[in-house]
């Protein structure tokens, strides 16, 4: 396993240019096994304008007013032309600033610029279809994270892109879909407004995390550690007793049964240290909704975050991807040494 490992990490590094300017790499994937990756040339796509983000939030509440202007206007028996008007201006406003701004084509050269940067592989052409759709395009492993797991499905839906690359600790491979999903707190209480890694602002995105490390050893355990509240009345296997009420308050864990309908719940109690526990404690206190999926040689995990103000410009997001993956490598690292 270990020379399988290395020739993977080898032919990661070893990058094949197309003629058309695309990077392809071949990457460990936990669905495929091993998958090619072209990552797209970043001089064929159009970049399109920086439209602030408050011209067209202002043009939203524009229209919100207008919905609230014509249906006064109706109510008082009078033609509500001004409001037509507004939600007409508004909406025009908030696509031409969308068509204008090509938003998609600005974010997928942002993501290149980061991957080629880190030596990773990025596409956001979806290579198959994750949480929904055609089910003959999955794996076993697809299919326990996208049917099996109700509380971590609605986190793998927004997946707008994939990255592949590997480990700066260990060299292990790793794959992350993410998606982000715009932020507007103008009108939220303050706690909406600030971030847990210090940006604050009106506007913000929320980052929606998928991803998956090659644990490099098998832990012969099929096990969901997924948020409680997720779980409650799910019936989703008996959750484990683990000694610790914080843990079982952030977290419902169960083992999956295997081909002969036993459950290895022995396996679970030795990944789930104490140490380990701590680590995936902490990971709950700075994200949102983290879950985690231990399919024998691979961990799975999911998460939210916000990011605010300057964490959610270009700039900060470019910053926050990579830490987003430190952070969650530190669970990886604590299982591998119960593995090891």
């Amino acid at each position: 396993m270990a020379g399988d490992l290395a020739t993977l990490v080898k032919r990661a590094e070893e990058a094949e240019e197309g003629r058309d300017g695309t990077v392809v790499r071949e990457h460990w994937d936990p669905f495929a096994g091993g998958i090619s990756v072209a990552t797209p040339d970043p001089s064929s796509i159009r970049k399109g304008f920086a439209v602030p983000r408050a011209v067209t939030s202002f043009a939203l509440y524009a229209v919100l007013a207008s919905v609230v202007w014509v249906g006064w206007d109706l109510v008082a028996g009078r033609d509500p032309w001004g409001g037509i008007a507004l939600f007409t201006a508004g909406m025009a406003v908030v696509f031409g600033a969308d068509k204008l701004a090509n938003a998609k084509g600005r974010r997928t050269v942002r993501r290149i610029a980061l991957a080629n940067e880190l030596g990773w592989s990025y596409t956001g052409k979806l290579v198959r279809d994750v949480g929904g759709g055609d089910t003959r395009r999955r794996s076993p492993r697809m299919t326990l994270i996208a049917n099996e797991q109700p509380g971590l499905v609605t986190q793998l839906r927004p997946i707008d892109g994939e990255f592949w690359g590997t480990s700066d600790i260990d060299g292990a491979p790793f794959w992350l879909g993410i998606g982000t999903l715009d932020h507007d707190a103008t009108l939220g209480a303050a706690a909406l407004r600030k971030d847990a890694r210090g940006g604050k602002g009106r506007l913000g995105v929320m980052l929606t995390l998928t991803g998956a490390y090659r644990l490099g050893r098998a832990t012969g355990v099929r096990a969901v550690i997924a948020p409680d509240a997720f779980f409650a009345g799910r019936g989703n296997g008996p959750d484990l007793d683990t000694l610790s009420t914080e843990f079982s308050g952030k977290y419902h864990a169960s083992v999956e049964p295997g081909p002969d309908g036993a459950t290895n719940e022995l396996a679970l109690h030795r990944i789930l240290t104490p140490a380990t526990q701590t680590t995936l404690l902490d990971l709950a206190e700075h994200y949102a909704r983290v879950g985690f999926i231990i399919d024998n040689d691979v961990l799975f995990f999911t998460a939210t975050e916000l990011l605010m103000g300057k964490n959610a410009s270009q700039a900060g997001l470019d910053e926050n991807v990579p830490a987003v993956l430190k952070d969650f490598e530190r669970a990886k690292v604590a299982i591998k040494d119960y593995v090891e």
